[in-house]
């Protein structure tokens, strides 16, 4: 019943739009006024609402319905030509079951008997669907509009002049507020989780590659099966490199870190200047609006005092300042001090296990498998070997034959023959060394750079 309700408001709406779009009809401008007549609404909040309605039925059902039912709007007029086309299809062999000879009676009567037989078990499998399920899933279709779309909430209670369209707009934000303080505090505090939850699944998969790179022989067929276990540890080995890079890495994160961080701190600040701006109008604080509550909020530290003086409003500007305080703070000294160090160290346990001597033997059979045909035709393809490079200090350029190559520590996979390495930083001699490379060898490069 609700997939098929589902179904009828996306043809009525997809058919409104392209109806507007094709013939400019103003059916909503008509259905808006009567709704904003029935029901006492502005016609802002009619229309806030009505968006809530309809995010709401567009995203349900999740991220692929919710792309479905996009696409099902946007080639609507297609859609109609399928459906015209169905349509035709059926009525066609409808005349032709009604124009062509009917099965005799007791034919007819076995065939009923026969399908009533067989529909009986699904019938009874369709009975056994609980009404707890049934219940859950009304319920999570009708409460879908409170427990999304917050910048529509936010924006309906700045423009709702209904005190009940207010309060509860001012309850979804506020929840909405506490869900997202609670992750933030749950991934400061406990943001070992997930990275104990990553460990288990990255050494998973490592002894996975490892126990069917054991199982490759000779003999073994070049099977799609074994160029993606051979394009997979291509792939590792790579990411290896990056991750063992730590000063490289550590730069990322911060990155990256620090856009997250800004991100979620100028929404949270967003959300906030909504409730000071609730509350403020609750309170019937003169003079407050909303914009002001704005730059409060995203300068909370430093516009704290400004505040209406109110106590709701104060108790909640503390949070808010012992939020940024101690997430804040604490995320940049967990996530870009600790997390990137123990990533580093997960990666060179894995890059141990994986790349075993053990299996260094099956590794050659794979790479004389596939990297001759992933080399250019006509191309000799050289076996590679590793170069280990440490230096004192850590963080030193290392390039091979001109080409950089990454810092210290290093771990470098050359092929067979000379090759040139140095070592370079900044304030320090230059340390060169030419070194010969085998098939399947490890080199160790050691070496303490002196100052200038």
């Amino acid at each position: 019943m609700v997939d098929f309700l589902r179904k009828v408001l996306r043809f009525s709406l997809a058919a409104f739009l392209w109806l507007h779009a094709f013939f400019l009809l103003n059916i909503h401008t008509h259905i808006i006024n009567k709704l904003s007549a029935l029901l006492h609404f502005a016609s802002l909040e009619v229309i806030l609402l009505l968006l809530l309605l309809v995010f709401s039925f567009v995203e349900g059902g999740g991220f692929w319905r919710t792309i479905g039912n996009l696409a099902y709007l946007y080639f609507f007029p297609f859609v109609l030509l399928f459906y015209f086309g169905a349509l035709i299809f059926y009525l066609l062999r409808a005349f032709h079951r009604f124009t062509s000879d009917s099965p005799s009676q007791p034919e007819v009567l076995k065939t009923t008997s026969a399908n009533l037989a067989n529909a009986a078990p699904s019938a009874v499998k369709k009975e056994r669907v609980s009404k707890r399920e049934s219940l859950h899933k009304v319920a999570h279709i009708f409460s879908l509009p409170f427990r999304k779309f917050t910048i529509l909430w936010c924006f309906l209670l700045l423009v709702t002049t209904h005190p009940v369209v207010f309060w509860t707009a001012f309850t979804v934000v506020l929840l909405h507020l506490g869900r997202i303080i609670i992750a933030i505090l749950r991934l400061t505090l406990s943001s070992g989780t997930w990275f104990g939850e990553l460990e288990k699944r990255l050494h998973a998969q490592v002894d996975s590659w490892a126990a069917k790179l054991h199982a490759v022989t000779k003999e073994s067929p070049p099977d799609p099966e074994l160029r993606n276990l051979w394009n997979a540890l291509q792939g590792f080995e790579l990411v290896i490199r990056f991750i063992q890079n730590e000063s490289l890495i550590s730069k990322w994160a911060m990155l990256l870190g620090a856009t997250i961080l800004g991100s979620i701190y100028i929404y949270v600040a967003f959300l906030f200047s909504f409730i000071y701006y609730g509350i403020a109008h609750i309170a019937g604080v003169s003079g407050a609006s909303w914009t002001d509550s704005l730059v409060t909020s995203l300068f909370i530290p430093f516009y704290v005092a400004d505040l209406p003086k109110n106590a709701f409003i104060r108790v909640l500007g503390g949070l808010h300042c012992a939020l940024i305080l101690t997430a804040g703070i604490g995320s940049i000294v967990k996530y870009f001090r600790r997390r990137v160090r123990a990533i580093a160290n997960l990666a060179n346990l894995v890059n141990m296990k994986l790349f075993d001597e053990s299996l260094h033997d099956k590794r050659l059979i794979l790479n004389d498998k596939f990297s001759a045909a992933a080399a250019p035709s006509g191309a000799k393809t050289a076996e590679n070997g590793t170069v280990s490079v440490k230096s004192t200090p850590d963080g030193a350029d290392v390039s091979a034959d001109g080409d950089f190559m990454g810092n210290t520590p290093a771990s470098l996979m050359l092929g067979s023959g000379k090759h040139t390495i140095r070592v370079s930083s900044s304030g320090y001699t230059d340390w060169t060394r030419e070194i010969t490379v085998n098939a399947g060898s490890d080199v160790q490069l050691n070496t303490t750079l002196e100052k200038h």
